[in-house]
């Protein structure tokens, strides 16, 4: 992994604070080598699911397996993108419709390369790491969500 890069993943029981985002953000700021970051917040949403509502979702994982792969998407994309700070934070436990479930911060010396890395790490998080989510419903009957 480029030594120059300030690499983090964090696992938070409950959605993820707006203060965690700002601290990410001052400690990048306070480094003097980043011009462009790009921020993902990815939130629960009340999907309907038939005639019933989600009001949140219980994520679970297997964090040493995903901290693993976690690492090994974040060190590809450091390898084609020149960052400057990479901050995964993903939730465990339930989180209700409204919160934060997953943050992705990519910076770099300019706008376009924090741009194309945040996404390429937020797809491959997507696709690719062991983290598992289960809707509970309004009248709290519980399905494995799927993504898209």
């Amino acid at each position: 992994m480029n030594e120059q890069t300030n690499f983090e993943i964090i696992w938070v029981e409950g959605e993820i604070s707006p203060s965690m985002t700002a601290n990410f953000l001052e400690r990048i700021s306070k480094s003097g080598n980043t011009g462009g970051i790009d921020i993902f917040v990815g939130q629960i949403r009340a999907d309907l699911k038939g005639d019933k509502k989600v009001k949140a979702i219980q994520y679970t994982s297997h964090p040493e397996m995903a901290n693993k792969i976690l690492e090994e998407i974040t060190q590809n994309a450091i390898s084609t993108h020149q960052l400057s700070h990479v901050y995964i934070c993903h939730s465990l436990g339930d989180v209700f419709v409204g919160g934060a479930s997953m943050l992705v911060i990519a910076a770099a010396a300019h706008r376009a390369e924090a741009f194309a890395c945040c996404r390429e790490i937020v797809e491959k998080i997507k696709s690719e790491a062991p983290i598992w989510g289960q809707e509970i419903l309004d009248n709290n009957e519980r399905e494995w969500k799927v993504n898209s």
